[in-house]
């Protein structure tokens, strides 16, 4: 991510749609366009770096568009319809209205190619935050490279997901300064994930090197920030691979 728009995504998709990829759900009124060059700047000139634009018809507004949407609304959505105006900015093809699944339209902005709209298979769903982080032994290597012998937390993050970046900024402050720990941030291809292709384009992988602290110290650190008990709990719950990876460095 740049700060306005997602990496990840052929198209330019604004952070502002955050709800809306978290969910797999375009509704009446999105508008998108194929360049960051539409959001910036004189139209007239923008419009030079512009070759396609949709709006969206349906669905309403007003559906599932909360922060806290999980992977099966996600996929729930996938297969569900979504209707839109295909603009030709560049030439001079009609504008096309398109029927077709949001899961199709998520692909076509994500990959770029437009030729999804007229398959007839529904592409195949992305790999999800969850999915993603019991894939993290994939990524010692790099954490190694990184590290120089220092013990690093790994976390996938999903940027559109505000409950994500909500456990990042509690890993991330605890880690600062206890641990004098610095972030890289890096696309699931830089860190050495197999099936990175597949992964949901807002999804990184950030490494937390850390200067100082022993791995039970930090260990314990991030239980103290991450981890809520049930209420009357007679046992102890926490696991920290469900939230990431600690290497020894």
């Amino acid at each position: 991510m740049n700060g306005e728009f997602f990496g990840g995504f052929t198209w330019a998709v604004p952070i502002a749609f955050s709800d809306a990829v978290t969910a797999c759900r375009f509704e009446e009124g999105d508008i998108l366009y194929d360049s960051q060059k539409a959001y910036s700047g004189e139209w007239g000139k923008a419009v030079k770096h512009i070759r396609h634009s949709l709006q969206v018809h349906s669905p309403s507004r007003g559906g599932t568009a909360a922060a806290n949407v999980s992977g099966s609304v996600f996929g729930k959505n996938w297969d569900a319809e979504v209707t839109f105006n295909l603009r030709d900015v560049a030439g001079d093809e009609p504008v096309r209205l398109i029927q077709i699944t949001q899961g199709k339209l998520f692909t076509a902005l994500w990959r770029g190619d437009l030729s999804v709209f007229d398959s007839d298979l529904n592409p195949e769903l992305p790999l999800r935050l969850k999915e993603v982080s019991k894939m993290l032994k994939q990524v010692i290597p790099v954490a190694d490279s990184l590290s120089d012998g220092k013990p690093t937390f790994i976390m996938a993050r999903d940027g559109a997901n505000s409950l994500s970046k909500l456990k990042h900024m509690k890993v991330s402050a605890i880690l600062r300064s206890h641990f004098k720990a610095k972030p890289n941030a890096l696309t699931p291809q830089e860190a050495g994930l197999y099936a990175w292709e597949r992964i949901a384009p807002t999804i990184d992988i950030v490494f937390y090197v850390t200067e100082s602290g022993s791995h039970s110290k930090i260990h314990d650190a991030l239980k103290a920030q991450l981890y809520v008990p049930a209420e009357n709990a007679k046992k102890d719950m926490f696991r920290l691979s469900a939230h990431g990876l600690l290497t020894d460095g």
